[in-house]
């Protein structure tokens, strides 16, 4: 369990993995830190520790465990607020340039966490057109999924056919996308009904919440009265970036984890997947990175800054070597959950 992510952030790792054995571990979560510092990765992966009836180890292929490596879930839902597009894109693009297994993955899951923001049980009660109409996109999005997982892919021309298909059937979600708030009321409501339905049986059910400092008054009155009382075998896991503005009822009822920002070497070692030549598509070496510039997305300015210093950012390009003449290098969209 956390084999992968372990790397990233050994103590909070560390911690999650003995409290999931001891059984100790508490519904209530709040996962506080910088963005990018893989907060919701490890979410995730504490839901798949959870629900695996094997133990949780990185390569069981227990049924849960397939599902929620291709985040074909049911028992997760996620209310976020985040733009998905620039890591999506950053997906599609290293799949039409290796189309292997390890970027058709990234594709998937990818878009799956975005879709989970869609899940049946936030779509009890009245739903405004726009709702529907996201959620009917949605549902064409996972069934393209779908079959561009079964899809055969030989060669760049049919990888850019396959990810041309899928940014066009994005392209309304990603508008959809725009309109989102963080937590409402309605969204509570829902909630409470979902986590107290019995006809999911004796299976695990996880709501993660991003952002809750952003939440309106009713809203965090409405979830301080389930995070008193979390329903049986309901687990919470607040995602924040300023814990400390979260409402003090609240912070008295959560178990909280510090996520630091992530440190060099694993952070350019995942870079390595991202970065190529513009002459190869051999993973350039690490040692030759120098300089990374942002491009911002409002105003479009450029700022340089080391990529080992680098805390939160839209779109990356590598612009310089150090010590190599090679020309230009790209790495879009480094961004981390």
């Amino acid at each position: 369990m956390f084999e992968v992510l372990r790397e990233y952030q050994q103590g909070v790792a560390d911690q999650l993995q003995d409290q999931i054995t001891s059984g100790t571990l508490s519904q209530v979560n709040l996962f506080g830190g910088s963005r990018y510092s893989l907060r919701m990765s490890f979410a995730l992966e504490t839901a798949r520790g959870l629900s695996c009836n094997q133990g949780g180890d990185d390569h069981c292929s227990c049924d849960s465990c397939q599902k929620f490596r291709n985040l074909t879930v049911s028992n997760v839902v996620i209310i976020s607020q985040r733009d998905h597009r620039s890591v999506i894109e950053t997906s599609l693009s290293t799949f039409e340039r290796l189309y292997n297994d390890f970027s058709r993955q990234f594709v998937i899951q990818s878009i799956r966490r975005m879709l989970l923001q869609y899940h049946p049980a936030l779509l009890s009660g009245a739903q405004t057109q726009s709702q529907n109409a996201a959620a009917s996109l949605a549902g064409q999005v996972n069934e393209l999924l779908v079959d561009f997982a079964r899809m055969e892919i030989g060669n760049a021309s049919q990888a850019k056919k396959a990810a041309k298909e899928i940014r066009s059937s994005l392209k309304g979600l990603f508008t959809a996308a725009k309109k989102n708030t963080t937590v409402t009321i309605s969204q509570v409501r829902a909630l409470e009904h979902w986590s107290g339905q019995t006809s999911m049986g004796d299976g695990k059910r996880f709501i993660i919440l991003e952002a809750m400092e952003m939440t309106n008054s009713s809203a965090r009155n409405s979830l301080l009265k389930m995070l008193e009382e979390p329903a049986k075998d309901t687990y919470f896991f607040l995602i924040s970036e300023y814990p400390n503005r979260i409402m003090q009822t609240i912070l008295s009822r959560v178990r909280r984890y510090a996520f630091p920002p992530l440190s060099r070497r694993p952070l350019l070692r995942t870079s390595n997947h991202f970065i190529f030549t513009t002459n190869s598509t051999t993973p350039w070496s690490h040692s030759s990175l120098k300089v990374v510039v942002w491009i911002s997305p409002a105003p479009h300015r450029l700022r340089s800054f080391s990529l080992l210093q680098y805390r939160s950012s839209d779109t990356y390009r590598v612009v310089r070597l150090h010590h190599c003449s090679r020309k230009l290098m790209i790495c879009k969209g480094m961004s981390l959950y």
